[in-house]
């Protein structure tokens, strides 16, 4: 059967996929703050700081709002 369409219209593979799809990082519920966090670093790294110095303050920085956000 050949078909025009990029992706095939068959759903019954779906959940044989579905475990490949799954990300192995963490859900990051608190995206804002995320964001705000390593918006700033790589605002700074584009402005010529020094990216890892950078990249350490804001997971330093994010740490804890990830922690708190995984307690519940």
């Amino acid at each position: 059967m050949r078909t025009t369409e990029a992706f095939s219209t068959d759903r019954s593979r779906a959940p044989i996929c579905a475990p490949i799809i799954m990300p192995g990082l963490p859900v990051i519920v608190p995206v804002t703050e995320f964001r705000d966090v390593f918006g700033v670093a790589l605002t700074n790294a584009i402005g010529g700081a020094d990216v890892a110095a950078e990249l350490k303050k804001a997971t330093e920085t994010f740490a804890p709002v990830l922690a708190k956000s995984e307690q519940g």
